[in-house]
Formats: structure tokens, sequence, C-alpha cells
């Protein structure tokens, strides 16, 4: 069972722990693990992909990697990193890409928070 804390931060959730609850619904315990270490593995590149586009003032670049990682980050329950990337992909669809670097900012921060938690989430449901 996946136990039920939930880390706070100001604007949202760092972890939902519903999505979990529903991974493990469907798949198991292995669905779960895959799962996370499928986000853990990608997306730092989705976050680098994101960077890149920044970098060059590819917008579309900006928005495809922010969509991946928002997809990615919701079935995991990574809610923080999710909202962020969302915010992300809405001002670069927007073409409004001014406050994106400060967004990247943080979503590194927030990602470099939760996919520890993650970890920590997906040995405490092993036991």
């Amino acid at each position: 069972m996946i136990e039920e804390g939930v880390i706070l931060t100001e604007e949202s959730r760092l972890l939902d722990p519903s999505a979990l609850e529903r991974l493990l619904d469907w798949g198991g315990q292995d669905l779960v693990g895959k799962m996370i270490d499928l986000f853990s593995e990608n997306a730092p590149g989705k976050v680098n992909q994101i960077r890149q586009g920044v970098h060059e003032g590819d917008l579309r670049l900006v928005e495809r990697g922010a969509h991946s990682l928002k997809s990615s980050s919701g079935n995991v329950g990574a809610e923080r990193v999710r909202s962020l990337a969302q915010r992300i992909e809405a001002l670069a669809e927007a073409g409004e890409g001014e406050e994106v670097p400060h967004l990247l900012e943080e979503l590194d921060k927030t990602l470099a928070r939760t996919v520890p938690a993650l970890a920590e989430r997906k040995l405490a449901s092993e036991e």
C-alpha cells in the first residue's frame, strides 16, 4: 500500500498519491515501479529539451518538451512538476516565452525534489 502522506509546497502538492494508487490498481506494484523509473530516467531529458528551446528561442521545442513532461508527470503524480510544465507549455503556445526561464529554474529545483520523493514512495510501496 502506498502511504497517504502528501508533501506540500507553496502553490501545490509535490506529489499526488492518488495517481500512484491508480497505477497500483491498474497494474500492481510492477507497473508503479516501472512508471516511476521511466519518469525518473526521462524527465531530465524533457527539461533539457525545454532548456534547449529557451536557449535557441524555439518556443515550439519548449512547448513539445513541456507537453511531454506534463503528461508523464501526471501519470506518476508528480503534481508540482506537472503544474509547472503546464504553465510553461501554455506560455510557449501563446508565444510568451519571457517568463519561461524563471519557471525553468523552478522546474529544475522541483524535479530535484520530486525524483527522490518518488523513489521513496516506490521503496515504501514495495515493503
